[in-house]
C-alpha cells in the first residue's frame, strides 16, 4: 500500500496507470481526471462475541469506550482520517493500535484486541463479522487517471 500522500505524484509522473481510491476534497488538487466507479459504505469490523455483531448498524458514538485499530495517519484515506479523528478526539494514544494495512486491522481485531472503521473495500470477502457503520453517506470510490 502506497501512503496517500505519495500515490498523485506517482500517478503524475507516470509511474502509476490509474489509482483507485476515495475522491478528494476540493482543496487537495489532484492533477488527473476520475470517474467514479462504486459507492464505498464504512463498516464496522469486531470479533464475533462482540456486542457489536449483533447490530444492524454501528453509531460512530457507540465506538468511545472501545480499544480501536486504525490505519496510520499516513495510510488513511481523507474521508477515512476524519472519521479516525473524530474518534480519537480527547482520548489517549494507548486506546488505539495504528496499522500499516486493512490485512493487520482485521488480524488484530479477530484476536479480539477491539474493533475498527474500515471502507468496505478493505474487508476481506467473506468476513462474518461486520456490520454498516452509522458514520455518513458512502464515499465516492474513484478511479484517478492522467488524461
Amino acid at each position: 500500500m502506497i501512503p496517500f500522500q505519495h500515490i498523485y505524484r506517482l500517478l503524475e509522473e507516470g509511474d502509476l496507470d490509474g489509482v483507485v481510491g476515495f475522491k478528494e476534497p476540493e482543496d487537495l488538487k489532484v492533477k488527473a481526471s476520475y470517474k467514479e466507479v462504486a459507492k464505498v459504505s464504512m463498516v464496522c469490523i469486531c470479533p464475533e462475541d462482540h456486542p457489536f455483531a449483533a447490530r444492524e448498524s454501528v453509531a460512530l458514538e457507540a465506538f468511545k469506550g472501545e480499544k480501536l485499530m486504525i490505519f496510520a495517519p499516513a495510510k488513511a484515506s481523507v474521508p477515512l482520517a476524519h472519521i479516525h479523528g473524530q474518534l480519537m478526539g480527547g482520548r489517549a494514544p494507548s486506546e488505539f493500535y495504528f496499522c500499516e494495512s486493512g490485512e493487520a486491522i482485521t488480524v488484530l481485531v479477530n484476536a479480539g484486541f477491539g474493533v475498527s472503521i474500515l471502507p468496505d473495500l478493505a474487508i476481506p470477502k467473506g468476513l462474518p463479522w461486520h456490520c454498516p457503520c452509522a458514520c455518513g453517506r458512502p464515499g465516492a470510490c474513484v478511479f484517478w487517471r492522467i488524461l
